[in-house]
């Protein structure tokens, strides 16, 4: 998963929570269930997605160089336990 760092602590600060909560969840076999939802170029729903994730294997939060005023990404490798897509 890939995130857009934004000037500030704020996407830093969520994904230090995410994976303090993960830590709470180390003993169950799946941490963490992300929904994502597919929309049509309207903005309707076509289709519902559940990701199971199992853990987090690595966070690399890239530069940090915000001086270049390019977009800073935040990439996320997950262990995925299972999927199931709704509809």
């Amino acid at each position: 998963m890939n995130l857009i760092s934004t000037v500030g602590p704020s996407t830093e600060q969520l994904i230090f929570e995410l994976i303090e909560y993960i830590k709470t969840q180390k003993d169950n076999e799946i941490v963490l269930t992300l929904e994502l939802n597919d929309l049509d170029p309207t903005g309707v729903e076509i289709s519902k997605w559940e990701i199971n994730i199992k853990e987090i294997l690595l966070v690399d939060f890239g530069s940090c160089d915000y001086s270049t005023g390019e977009i800073n990404m935040i990439k996320i490798i997950m262990k995925i336990h299972s999927v199931k897509i709704e509809y």
